[in-house]
């Protein structure tokens, strides 16, 4: 099969560089010297340009051929081989299969897109739900704990008092015969 008739089959894969070179790899038995032309070429922008006008004329073709030859040092022979056999692939109807497969790419694009949003939403709020159980789960814990009843000052004060006092509200200070210490009256 020849490169038109694959470009013709399926010209969104003109869109991706990995793509060309995997196909021109298949189309050419894996002739480097012939990947690497065609390559070159698609690289300097060939296709962009036969989208925006199409048929080429033989300036833009002597234009690309030199750029082939000062950019990449390939002989001019090699060079207008490479850009002849873009041409020869590229028709009105390629062209226009190109952009169709663009806008197919790009919409899928987004699609892809709104996918992982959703995705990453989705997975936020289990997150939070997760962190709202994992406290929730702390708080019931806490609330289960001996000590869990003493949260006011007044919860520790009764609960922390000499038990040899019976009435913690009668405990003085008395400075005079006792050095200062605490006594119960």
């Amino acid at each position: 099969m020849k490169w038109k008739d694959y470009i013709e089959r399926n010209p969104g894969v003109l869109l991706s560089d990995k793509k060309v070179r995997a196909l021109l790899g298949d189309v050419y038995l894996n002739d480097q010297l012939s990947i690497n032309l065609m390559m070159n070429a698609y690289g300097i922008g060939i296709i962009a340009e036969m989208r925006e006008r199409f048929p080429v004329d033989q300036f833009t073709i002597t234009r690309w051929s030199k750029r082939l030859v000062t950019d990449y040092g390939v002989s001019d022979e090699r060079a207008r081989w490479a850009i002849e056999t873009w041409i020869d692939a590229m028709s009105a109807k390629v062209l226009h299969d190109l952009t169709e497969a663009e806008k197919r790419a790009l919409i899928d694009e987004e699609a892809e897109q709104r996918k992982r949003e959703e995705e990453a939403i989705l997975l936020a709020e289990e997150m939070r739900k997760r962190q709202e159980a994992e406290e929730a789960a702390r708080e019931e814990a806490r609330r289960n704990t001996p000590d869990s009843r003493l949260r006011t000052r007044d919860d520790y004060s009764s609960y922390y008092i000499n038990p040899r006092c019976r009435n913690p509200m009668s405990i003085s200070m008395s400075r005079a015969g006792s050095g200062g210490a605490i006594t119960a009256s």
